[in-house]
């Protein structure tokens, strides 16, 4: 039997109980966001300042989830080791959240966009 992690969809083993990268909790049924198309927005230096954006944007009903740089749509010349994807339907309002974000001081300003 297989089990899969809620954040990166990572299949598990049966006997594994969290997801090695993120530490979520794995289910047993296959996250329902597997054929969603996701659009790699914004890369920071840090696994949490990635998680707080995606925190962020959960409260304001945007699916994202962290990926590694290495498996990137685009090809990335940074510093920033964390990239945050978004649903591609959801681009544009998620970049004005990243962006309101900043200026409210949620997040850091050190972070960059991916696409505008």
């Amino acid at each position: 039997m297989v089990k899969y992690c809620p954040v990166c969809e990572c299949e598990f083993d049966d006997d594994v109980l969290v997801c090695y990268k993120d530490k979520s909790a794995l289910k047993k049924e296959k996250p329902q966001y597997k054929d969603l198309v996701f659009i790699d927005v914004y890369a920071v230096g840090t696994n949490i300042e990635a998680q707080k954006i995606i925190l962020y944007l959960k409260e304001h009903n945007i699916l994202a989830v962290e990926n590694s740089l290495s498996i990137s749509q685009l090809p990335v010349f940074t510093d920033m080791d964390y990239i945050v994807s978004v649903e591609q339907n959801r681009l544009k309002e998620a970049i004005a959240l990243i962006k309101k974000a900043q200026q409210d001081g949620i997040i850091s300003e050190y972070g960059d966009f991916m696409v505008e």
